[in-house]
């Protein structure tokens, strides 16, 4: 299901596949979550006063081919990569994000869950410029926790989410 982009409301209830499902922010700060599905990719917004808009859409039709997909959060703007290009810019959040807080990864509040195959997920602490993208995004991480601003990585080499960082989101 692809829901309209806003910054206000509460959506993202019902028919997404979370690859991270979006946990409360702290300190006036929100969370964000991504869903992704061969339909498009979508970013959610949540924060504690009960709204959970989809702050950026891409509705495309992605087949089955694999994908490196990244979302950048900056300036309260959310921007999606897929295969290393800018493809869209999603709507002012309502609230400063700081830090992803993810709930769930591979998986969601629902019951729903991801249905596909990934490789690995990265969460970094600062935001990553297109550069870093594209030079970073057809390898693993050789050493992770030598990268400071590496907040989360999970592989799911077993099947199953392994978070190899040395740091927390």
């Amino acid at each position: 299901q692809i829901d309209s982009e806003t910054n206000s409301g509460l959506s993202g209830e019902s028919g997404q596949r979370y690859v991270i499902f979006p946990a409360y922010g702290m300190s006036g700060n929100a969370g964000l979550g991504i869903s992704l599905g061969t339909n498009g990719v979508s970013v959610y917004e949540l924060n504690e006063d009960s709204y959970m808009p989809a702050v950026l859409v891409c509705a495309t039709n992605l087949g089955q081919a694999w994908h490196h997909f990244a979302v950048v959060h900056s300036n309260r703007h959310a921007v999606l990569y897929i295969d290393g290009e800018p493809v869209r810019t999603g709507v002012v959040t309502a609230a400063s994000i700081e830090h992803v807080y993810p709930g769930n990864v591979a998986g969601d509040a629902f019951n729903l869950g991801f249905k596909g195959q990934l490789d690995e997920l990265r969460i970094w602490a600062e935001a990553r410029t297109e550069l870093q993208i594209t030079n970073s995004m057809s390898s693993s991480l050789v050493e992770p926790s030598g990268e400071t601003t590496l907040a989360g990585y999970w592989t799911f080499d077993s099947g199953e989410p392994s978070d190899l960082s040395s740091n927390r989101c």
